[in-house]
């Protein structure tokens, strides 16, 4: 995110911080889940069998987006892997975390940065699958901010399909996917296709939809976190027979 607000020539590193981030994913998250408390039977292995999986797509994933940076805005094969993947990769990750988070018993200032940090990833793998799809559909999105009098409709008005993604500004799909996120709705940026008008709405219903089971496991959890402090209180002070 901060290198999405430093000017253009550095803002293309952001790229490499998605790459980063799809490593951070992988190893903090690709550790197996058991279903069994235990850690035995055919639930545990179902587990593992998931782990394997869940690495699997996120190793490809990370093969097919090092590969996209460095290739043309308008080559289709290597975009629509990316999108595929990362997508799939990145909802998985986000309900691997819930399940991690709703394993905590007590809300600590890790359970809570962990939770921001998953709504900070909808906002910037959203940012990148938009990225994705405005090189596979150029036009896409539509900036309607005005500049000089003369209304800048679209988003590159100079691009060259031929110029590599990693020379493209792409600094004002993420900013957009952020208000998408949040339903802002500045109204600066607009989707101009069906692809991405329901891009953008399944980004909206995403964060409200993780907003809405997050919170809820937090408040339920300090809810029991408090009720068992209290009572710890009560039999400290009671009187002893």
């Amino acid at each position: 995110m901060v290198m999405q607000a430093l000017p253009a020539t550095v803002f293309r590193l952001h790229l490499v911080g998605g790459t980063l981030l799809q490593l951070v994913l992988l190893v903090e998250l690709g550790q197996v889940i058991p279903r069994d408390p235990q850690g035995h039977g055919d639930r545990d292995r179902v587990a593992r069998r998931s782990a394997r999986i869940y690495r699997l797509v996120g190793v490809l994933g990370l093969v097919f987006l090092v590969f996209w940076i460095f290739t043309p805005a308008s080559s289709v094969l290597t975009g629509l892997p990316v999108m595929t993947l990362l997508s799939v990769f990145v909802f998985w990750s986000l309900e691997r975390l819930i399940k991690l988070l709703g394993r905590e018993q007590t809300v600590s200032g890790e359970v809570i940065a962990g939770a921001v940090a998953g709504y900070l990833l909808l906002g910037v793998s959203g940012g990148l699958l938009f990225t994705v799809l405005e090189t596979l559909q150029p036009g896409s999105f539509q900036n309607l901010v005005h500049q000089g009098g003369h209304l800048k409709a679209h988003l590159f008005p100079n691009i060259e399909l031929g110029r590599m993604i990693w020379d493209l500004d792409f600094s004002r799909i993420n900013y957009f996917a952020f208000v998408a996120l949040t339903t802002t709705g500045f109204g600066d940026i607009v989707p101009a296709t069906p692809a991405a008008e329901m891009a953008s709405v399944s980004l909206g219903i995403a964060g409200s939809l993780y907003l809405a089971l997050v919170m809820g496991l937090l408040i339920s959890r300090f809810t029991v976190q408090t009720q068992q402090q209290e009572e710890q209180d009560l039999d400290r002070h009671r009187p002893q027979d």
